[in-house]
């Protein structure tokens, strides 16, 4: 039985569950919270999510959902150059430029965060994710991938997007992205995305 050691609120988290929901594979949970120094956490670097397979532990979420992949079901990695290239490519864009602006600057002190909210940080959060949006509708309106066709570039965005998507602003934003707005809107639909919703504290009415 696979073990996830994970925090409830964490989007990268949420990217293994619902990869997990999608392979069909049950799971023992850890809950540890990476910001409580007091939380025993087997990540080396503090971090979550990891997974243990027996006696075998990964962390880094593309490496799980890469493991994850080899698991049997439909392979979520393209074989033709292009959309394999792609789906790498929007991995890549959801770690080094989407997850602090839309995550840490906009969904965290707008939706999630307690007190009064920090409006220059999310008004930062929100120029800084445009140029974001505007790379993947042009990926998503290319259609190698983001096109209905199940990979692990799905996988890894569905969530960041939602988390974002839960600011009001924002979803005005994606809606101003159709390719992109549309391909969500598929994605919203998936029993393993609906399934795996964390059920976070809000002060803002979700769009989700």
């Amino acid at each position: 039985m696979i073990r996830v050691y994970g925090y409830r609120y964490s989007v990268y988290t949420w990217i293994v569950r619902m990869a997990l929901a999608e392979r069909g594979l049950g799971y023992d949970w850890t809950e540890v919270n990476p910001f409580d120094p007091a939380s025993a956490n087997p990540h080396p670097f503090g971090r979550v999510p990891l997974i243990e397979d027996g006696e075998l532990r990964i962390y880094e979420v593309r490496a799980i959902t890469a493991f994850l992949d080899g698991f049997p079901g439909d392979s979520w990695t393209p074989e033709a150059a292009l959309p394999r290239a792609r789906a790498e490519q929007v991995i890549g864009i959801v770690d080094s430029y989407a997850y602090w602006p839309m995550v840490r600057e906009v969904f965290a002190p707008a939706v999630f965060a307690e007190g009064a909210p920090d409006t220059a940080l999310i008004a930062r959060g929100m120029e800084k994710s445009l140029p974001v949006l505007t790379a993947l509708e042009g990926i998503a309106q290319e259609g190698a991938v983001l096109n209905g066709t199940l990979t692990r570039a799905d996988l890894h965005l569905a969530p960041m997007i939602a988390y974002f998507t839960m600011y009001p602003p924002a979803a005005k934003a994606l809606a101003d992205h159709p390719a992109l707005a549309n391909w969500f809107a598929g994605m919203r639909e998936r029993d393993s995305f609906v399934r795996t919703i964390p059920d976070v504290p809000t002060r803002q009415p979700r769009n989700t």
